[in-house]
């Protein structure tokens, strides 16, 4: 958008309505005139005693057309002279207008558009061509002012504007300054020339004499992104933000965002140059270094309830908060979310100090546009080490902050042992992928008896992997890596698949049962997978049943519970797993379209020797019964625990005290084996051991 129309746009809404063209106006009184003649004349005779009156009195009709026409050009005159009053107050008020609307959208200082002018040119819609955001900041440019003054600085600031303007001359775009010593430049055209062209006007830094004669230099740096169709301008500029930063670590002029590194996941590759430049130019050397690597918990809660503008602006605060109270400390950030802090320690108790320290300045309440947030960090520390190894301490201080996230520690210091552990995962992370592709895996069977009858109600699959050199690896060691890689869907529609060509072959040996399969937490509320999963079990509902946990729709409960009913309406069964462990929410329970709870073995294990244990199981077993759940118990390893959960009213048992997991062949031999019969207590028995229990 033009300046021009910038200015002009909206203007014309509370202008005056201006009056119709006098021409028209006496065009009209002409043509009335005449009609009217017109009609006199067809009428003569009827006007025949009308006209003999005008002329007992001396009037002629010419006379009075006459009069009538000095009468409608006088009316002319004086509706010309008031249209020319009224455009003149209408085009004074547009005046004003555009005035107005020049400094409300207009920076002071500078003369560019200030962010409310940004704003209104980025809500213009896209002309087709591809729309480039710069975000330029000055460096150290608070130096400049506590050095030299705030006059100095106001120039600085206007000489930059003076070359945005420029530029914006030849590319047919303008700049804004953002706040502070932020600018931004919105241009349509080829990437490659517009980056071109901003990149030499980066490159040049400002240069500038003070009135003593002083000289002045002011580097720049900047981020360019290409604005995405759909993207709001506060992720655009965030965007910017973190490549404007990357420029800055990296001493580059300009770098492009292109997908920056996560905070839980930053490629070292990308942080190569991390504080190397500020630890040359250090006053004081540094023998032995430490680095924190530093979160802001708030961050993502501020970005989604205030924006990803505020969240930044929030960071960037207290970043300088930091270095105003700290003005030792080396800062850098490395993610959207994290900042490192590079410092001198000689052991580990001073950089735990140090990050007490960091701690108590950032719980102080940061206040912006006048909302106030509380800071609380978590930390990973790494070193003390050699400042050659200043690379590998970086790294070291972002593994140590993603193990603190992870096990939801406010402190973590860097373990080696832990980053083998981590590496070790990444291998298993591919062996895992590849075994699922090549159907390395293997499905064993655990059977669920009906205390009622004692015959083998249903199985439950669990997966297992049999490892070429580290034997079988538990699920407890895997699944977690499959979560976290992503990988969980695809191992679960191999089990999936498995289990019904398993039970395919049970049913032609009269053995087949519905065969229950585990699905993840992050599986429940993903679109997609109840879709996925309705399509391949179609028809099929009798044969497979799935057990999620009952914090599987805390993350999303909308969609969790969207998709569990249409599982439910497809004839699928669903079973409540580990019940009892971790947040136990009744308000989801009565919603989950839920055939069956499993009480967690916890409670299962000690039921013949605790006092608490089968109080909690009774009355679970009352609760799921009243909302017309079976429940089923699990880890049921002793005879005592199978006649006291018989008598309390338990519809299932599963455990060891009935088979282990086990393969498919090892299955078929148990199933031809079962006596139901021995495993039945009478009604009579359970009613004695009612009794005698009180």
């Amino acid at each position: 958008m033009t300046l021009e129309k910038l200015l002009t746009k909206g203007a014309g809404d509370d202008s005056i309505v201006s009056p119709p063209n006098p021409i028209y106006a006496a065009a009209r009184w002409t043509a009335t005139l005449f009609i009217v003649a017109a009609i006199g004349l067809a009428h003569r005779d009827s006007l025949h005693g009308a006209r003999a009156a005008l002329q007992s009195a001396a009037w002629q009709l010419d006379e009075c057309l006459f009069v009538l026409l000095v009468g409608a050009l006088g009316c002319l005159l004086a509706s010309q002279v008031k249209h020319r009053q009224v455009r003149r107050e209408a085009a004074r008020r547009a005046d004003e207008q555009r005035a107005a609307r020049a400094l409300a959208l207009h920076d002071p200082l500078t003369g560019l558009l200030n962010r409310r002018g940004l704003q209104e040119i980025a809500a213009e819609p896209d002309a087709g061509a591809p729309r480039l955001l710069f975000l330029a900041d000055l460096n150290e440019f608070k130096k400049v002012n506590d050095t030299h003054g705030h006059g100095v600085g106001d120039d600085v600031l206007r000489l930059f504007a003076d070359r945005l303007r420029g530029l914006g001359g030849a590319l047919g775009a303008s700049g804004t300054r953002l706040g502070g010593d932020e600018f931004v430049f919105i241009a349509s055209g080829d990437p490659d020339h517009i980056g071109e062209a901003v990149g030499r006007l980066i490159a040049s830094p400002l240069r500038l004499n003070t009135a003593d004669g002083l000289p002045v230099c002011v580097e720049v740096s900047a981020g360019m992104v290409q604005w995405q169709p759909g993207l709001s301008l506060d992720v655009v500029l965030h965007q910017a933000d973190l490549a404007m930063y990357e420029a800055k670590r990296i001493g580059a002029g300009l770098c492009r965002f292109d997908g920056l590194p996560s905070s839980s996941s930053v490629r070292p590759a990308k942080h190569k140059r991390v504080f190397e430049r500020q630890l040359a130019a250090a006053r004081a050397p540094m023998a032995q270094i430490c680095v924190a690597a530093v979160s802001l918990n708030r961050y993502h809660a501020a970005k989604r309830t205030l924006g990803e503008g505020f969240a930044a602006r929030l960071f960037r605060s207290l970043r300088e908060q930091l270095e105003a109270q700290a003005p030792a400390l080396l800062i850098e950030r490395l993610g959207p979310d994290s900042m490192g802090i590079l410092f001198a320690a000689d052991d580990i108790g001073q950089a735990m100090t140090v990050v007490e320290t960091l701690g108590t300045l950032a719980s102080q309440a940061q206040g912006l546009d006048g909302s106030v947030v509380e800071e609380l960090l978590t930390v990973g520390v790494a070193g003390p080490a050699p400042a050659s190894c200043l690379r590998e301490t970086v790294e070291q201080a972002q593994f140590a902050l993603d193990e603190a996230r992870r096990t939801s520690r406010r402190h973590v210091v860097f373990d080696p042992r832990e980053q083998h552990r981590a590496a070790q995962n990444v291998r298993l992370m591919t062996e895992l992928r590849d075994a699922i592709s090549g159907d390395r895996l293997a499905l064993h069977y655990q059977p669920k008896m009906s205390c009622r009858t004692g015959e083998i109600d249903s199985f439950e699959a669990l997966v297992r992997w049999p490892h070429a050199e580290r034997g079988a690896i538990s699920p407890g060691e895997f699944v977690p890596i499959a979560e976290a890689s992503g990988d969980i869907e695809a191992l679960t529609f191999w089990v999936i698949e498995r289990a019904l060509a398993d039970w395919a072959h049970l049913d032609t040996l009269g053995m087949a049962r519905p065969i229950y399969v585990n699905v993840s937490a992050q599986l429940v509320g993903a679109e997609g997978f109840a879709k996925r999963l309705l399509a391949m079990l179609a028809g099929q509902g009798e044969r497979i049943g799935i057990e999620i946990t009952e914090t599987a729709v805390l993350s999303n409960p909308e969609h969790a519970l969207t998709h569990l009913r249409q599982l439910a309406n497809a004839g699928i069964n669903i079973a409540i797993d580990d019940y009892g462990v971790g947040l136990s929410s009744l308000a989801y329970l009565k919603q989950l379209p839920a055939t069956e709870l499993k009480i967690d073995m916890m409670f299962i294990t000690h039921l013949a020797d605790s006092h608490r244990d089968p109080m909690i199981v009774r009355s679970t077993i009352d609760l799921a019964h009243g909302l017309g759940l079976r429940v089923t118990a699990e880890g049921v390893d002793k005879a005592e625990a199978l006649t006291l959960l018989k008598i309390m009213g338990c519809d299932m048992i599963q455990g060891y005290h009935i088979a282990a997991a086990m393969p498919l062949a090892q299955l078929t031999t148990f199933m031809k084996n079962h006596d139901s019969s021995a495993e039945h207590v009478p009604d009579y028995a359970a009613q004695f051991l009612a009794l005698v229990s009180g």
